[in-house]
């Protein structure tokens, strides 16, 4: 598929992963590829290529869009919530090759 020619506003879940890859999405032109990478904390992710721009946003996520109000609708189970002062940790990693 090429991007430039296709209109993408998508959220995932039930990402693939296995112990030695965590989660991942990529984007890859002619000779290089761009592939963001996170680990088990993000569950969801997101992606949006503006068509006017030369440019791929891939947004990993704790929750699904609209997390707050689905969890409210009891149409989402699992968000996040921290007590003041708590800490939340999640990691991702970009990882750009062939330029």
């Amino acid at each position: 598929m090429t991007i430039k020619e296709t209109f993408i506003d998508a959220g995932f879940s039930e990402l693939q992963r296995d112990p030695k890859c965590p989660g991942h999405i990529w984007v890859k032109g002619k000779k290089q590829k761009i592939e963001v990478l996170f680990d088990k904390n993000f569950e969801f992710a997101t992606v949006y290529p503006p068509l006017d721009r030369a440019v791929v946003c891939i947004e990993p996520q704790t929750g699904p869009t609209n997390a707050f109000n689905l969890e409210h609708k009891g149409k989402f189970k699992g968000l996040i919530l921290l007590d003041p002062g708590a800490n939340f940790e999640a990691n991702y990693w970009i990882v750009p090759t062939g330029f």
